[in-house]
C-alpha cells in the first residue's frame, strides 16, 4: 500500500508564518518634518536666551495688541487670546515678561521648558479664577463668546463649569487655587518646602 508523503520541507522545525502587511505607511516626508520639528523644539528650549527673547517679544506683542497698537497680526492675536482667556488677556503680557526675567536671573540652573509651560498654566488657572469670581454661577461654553470674553474666556468656562457641577463652589475654589499654586511652583522651578519657608520668613518678619 502506497503512503503519501508531504513534499513540503520544514525549516528548523518551525512553521512558516506570513507576516502581516503594514497597512498604515507614514510617508518619509512626514517623518522628516516630525524629526526636524522635534530637533528645533529641543534646541529652542535648550537656549534660555532664545526662550527669554521669545517670551519678551510675545509679551510686548500681546500688550500692544490689547490697545490696538500692533496692526493686523496684533488684532488677530488679541482676538484669539480674548476668546481664550477673556479679561485674563491683560495679565498675560506681565506673566510672559516675568517668566523671561526668571530665565535671565536664574539662567545657570533654571529649566527653560518648565518656565514657559508653567507660565501658560498660571495664565489658565488665573483666568479660571476670574471666571469663578465674576460669576456667582459659572457659565458654560454654550452661552457664547460675548459673555465669556467678559470673564475668563472659553478655556476657563471649559474648566470651571464642569468642576462646579461636580464639586460645588467651595471645592471648585480649592481646586483652582491649588492648581494655581502648583503652576507657580512649576513656572518658578522651586519646591513647595522652599515656598513654605519663604512665606514663614515673611510672616515672622511682619510679626
Amino acid at each position: 500500500m502506497a503512503v503519501k508523503t508531504s513534499t513540503r520541507k520544514r525549516v528548523d522545525g518551525r512553521k512558516r508564518v506570513s507576516k502581516p502587511k503594514n497597512l498604515i505607511k507614514v510617508p518619509q516626508t512626514l517623518r522628516g518634518i516630525s524629526d526636524t520639528s522635534k530637533n528645533i523644539t529641543s534646541s529652542f528650549f535648550k537656549s534660555y536666551q532664545a526662550v527669554a527673547v521669545f517670551m519678551t517679544g510675545l509679551g510686548i506683542l500681546v500688550g500692544l495688541s490689547s490697545f490696538g497698537k500692533a496692526g493686523p497680526i496684533g488684532e488677530f492675536v488679541n482676538n484669539l487670546l480674548t476668546w481664550s482667556f477673556g479679561y485674563g488677556v491683560y495679565l498675560f503680557p506681565l506673566l510672559l515678561i516675568y517668566g523671561a526675567a526668571i530665565l535671565i536671573r536664574d539662567k545657570d540652573f533654571i529649566n527653560t521648558q518648565k518656565v514657559f509651560i508653567g507660565t501658560i498654566w498660571v495664565q489658565i488657572f488665573t483666568s479660571a479664577l476670574f471666571h469663578f469670581y465674576i460669576h456667582s454661577e459659572p457659565l458654560s461654553i454654550s452661552v457664547g463668546s460675548a459673555a465669556l470674553q467678559k470673564s475668563g474666556g472659553f478655556i476657563s468656562a471649559f474648566i470651571v463649569y464642569p468642576l462646579n457641577n461636580l464639586l460645588a463652589a467651595e471645592m471648585t475654589h480649592v481646586v483652582l487655587l491649588f492648581g494655581l499654586i502648583i503652576s507657580v511652583l512649576y513656572m518658578t522651578d522651586i519646591e513647595l518646602k522652599d515656598l513654605i519657608g519663604g512665606v514663614q520668613a515673611i510672616f515672622f518678619l511682619l510679626i
